[in-house]
């Protein structure tokens, strides 16, 4: 289910934050992952992830155990949380590190949403990084 937002050669580093990720979910809700997809192409493959995810949010304790790529794909996989404060959490941590490019369309997809406070913070971290990259992805 999260293989699948993130480029084939990062299989094994995926692997480790997935395992990480808590069986509870919130919001009441019955499944872990929403129905619907979000899709994009990145260099002739389709990436795919989910739109919502209801995992309650992983500990500081294990986040500091995983390697800075590792790292990057949970703030990803997070960014999609159903809960307003988690989501802004991890993309801040995220927007924080030297990202890679595979990361950016979470970032981008966060910003077609509707919580003022996420957006007014990316737009704040944004606005002093270089933009090409990211033309370059959505282009």
């Amino acid at each position: 289910m999260f293989q699948g937002g993130f480029p084939k050669y990062l299989k094994d580093d995926v692997a480790i934050p997935v395992g990480l990720i808590p069986h509870k979910t919130s919001e009441n809700v019955n499944v872990g992952v929403s129905q619907e997809n979000i899709q994009y192409i990145q260099d002739n493959s389709v990436i795919q992830f989910p739109y919502r995810i209801y995992y309650t949010d992983i500990s500081d304790e294990d986040i500091d155990n995983l390697s800075a790529r590792q790292k990057m794909i949970l703030h990803c996989i997070y960014s999609r949380s159903c809960d307003g404060f988690i989501r802004q959490k991890h993309l801040y941590s995220l927007l924080q590190t030297d990202y890679e490019d595979w990361a950016i369309p979470y970032i981008v997809k966060i910003c077609d949403e509707y919580i003022v406070e996420i957006l007014e913070m990316t737009y704040d971290i944004l606005k002093e990084q270089d933009t090409e990259r990211k033309k370059e992805i959505l282009s």
